[in-house]
């Protein structure tokens, strides 16, 4: 199962930070949102790319990174969404800014140890 008919869907919205609505590596799936309106369209597209192609999302596994926390919950798969500052994506940990610095200070000193 290929997920480019999601990448497909979500950038005909013309959405997300730099226009940019998503990052898609295998089966993880990053959407990216400058506000909670939009990253509530996103999340119904998604929601229903999943439903059309039988599939699921793991509600648990997934996280919102927000610096404040959203006036009423948003959900995935009819799941309420945790909202956390930080958290680790492909291996790294990020906050809303990217790379999380205190993790990119920890890795940078260690590789000069």
């Amino acid at each position: 199962m290929f997920i480019d008919g999601l990448a497909g869907k979500l950038d005909e919205v013309g959405t997300g930070i730099s226009d940019l609505p998503a990052n898609l590596c295998a089966d993880d799936v990053q959407l990216l949102a400058k506000v909670n309106a939009e990253l509530r369209i996103l999340l119904r597209i998604a929601d229903n790319w999943a439903k059309n192609n039988e599939m699921h999302w793991a509600s648990a596994k997934s996280t919102i990174l927000s610096k404040h926390e959203p006036e009423h919950a948003l959900k995935l798969a009819s799941q309420p969404i945790v909202v956390r500052k930080t958290a680790k994506y492909l291996g790294v940990q990020i906050d809303c800014d990217g790379i999380a610095n205190d993790y990119l200070n920890t890795r940078i000193s260690r590789a000069f140890a």
